[in-house]
């Protein structure tokens, strides 16, 4: 039992920027689950431009989790350089880029269709169809810069008050999952500059016992599995989900209880939390594969390759299985540059 602990942010203070990068990289970690780690760090900074104009973004995600019986951390660290006009300069996927399957992750791929995509394009209303996962062909790309869409609109809307103030403002947050007599439960702390820190716990009871994987690799629900969430340490939401429709349903509702506390008094849709039911349900079946069978490597990327494909078409590189695949759905990936 772990009822008495909070998730820890990574990196919590934001007193030297310069190191921003390394510090996401290279910053130890404390998990509620030393033997089992399933951890998500994510955040967001902006840095006001010189002679105020224009703006760097930063947005960021490190996963960490046991494979092999180490802990794996990956991180995705993407930044942006936008004018005065919200136009986007440049963009880079750091190198330190890893992704779940390995060298199949191409940095120097996934790079250059930043590049193409975004590169000279406003920072507008379209930028969230534009860096969809069909598009950017990674989970963590989307995720990571639907985050950094949502916060940077959230410092527009209240007139980048922040940001004018110090010169930079940020947001940070992490979850960090436990297993209980065969329930999941996840711990999350998330802090946006200037505001009180707001912590949750979502709990899944029994769902070890409730699901299953299918011949793909896919995770199904077999049993309703009863559902928890508390915010600030009040029970918010509950009920109970037979499957992952349901469970999609349970964390938008979480999730608008969070978004009033987070993004008071504006209409940003919240991308930035690790409850947007994309992300969560991408750490939960990594969390149940791993605890369901033993760190079996084979069957646990099995599973997350079931995630990345849909209807025999892979959505992320990370699921491709040979160059023809690559030339019909992904123009421009090849092989011989993993090499």
């Amino acid at each position: 039992m772990v009822e008495d602990k909070q998730a820890q942010l990574l990196i919590n203070s934001y007193d030297n920027i310069e190191q921003l990068t390394s510090r996401i990289l290279e910053s130890n970690y404390t998990a509620a689950d030393p033997l089992v780690p399933a951890l998500r760090f994510r955040g967001t900074v902006v840095q006001a431009g010189e002679r105020g104009t224009g703006c760097k973004i930063t947005g960021w995600q490190r996963n960490v989790s046991r494979l092999r019986k180490m802990d794996v951390s990956l991180p995705t660290i993407i930044t942006m350089d936008v004018d005065s006009d919200q136009r986007i300069e440049n963009i880079e996927l750091d190198p330190g880029f890893a992704g779940s399957k390995g060298l199949i992750c191409s940095h120097t791929y996934l790079n250059r269709r930043l590049k193409t995509l975004l590169q000279g394009r406003v920072l507008d209303n379209s930028f969230i169809h534009r860096v969809k996962q069909e598009n950017t062909h990674c989970a963590h790309l989307f995720e990571v810069l639907s985050g950094l869409y949502s916060y940077y609109t959230m410092l527009k809307a209240n007139g980048f008050m922040d940001l004018h103030a110090r010169g930079y403002a940020y947001e940070e947050e992490v979850i960090d999952s436990y297993a209980d007599d065969g329930s999941l439960n996840s711990l999350g702390t998330h802090v946006c500059m200037g505001r009180e820190p707001l912590r949750y716990k979502t709990s899944l009871q029994n769902i070890l016992k409730k699901v299953g994987f299918t011949k793909n690799g896919a995770l199904t629900i077999t049993k309703g599995i009863e559902t928890d969430f508390s915010l600030n340490g009040i029970s918010s939401v509950h009920g109970v989900v037979n499957d992952f429709t349901g469970l999609s349903g349970f964390l938008l509702r979480c999730l608008g209880k969070v978004r009033r506390q987070i993004l008071p008094g504006t209409y940003v849709r919240m991308f930035n939390s690790n409850l947007y039911p994309g992300a969560y349900l991408g750490m939960l079946v990594q969390a149940v594969a791993i605890r369901l069978f033993n760190d079996n490597y084979n069957y646990i990327m099995h599973a997350v390759t079931a995630l990345q494909r849909a209807e025999g078409r892979p959505l992320c590189v990370g699921a491709l299985g040979d160059q023809e695949e690559a030339d019909r759905w992904f123009p421009g990936f090849s092989f011989s540059e993993l090499v």
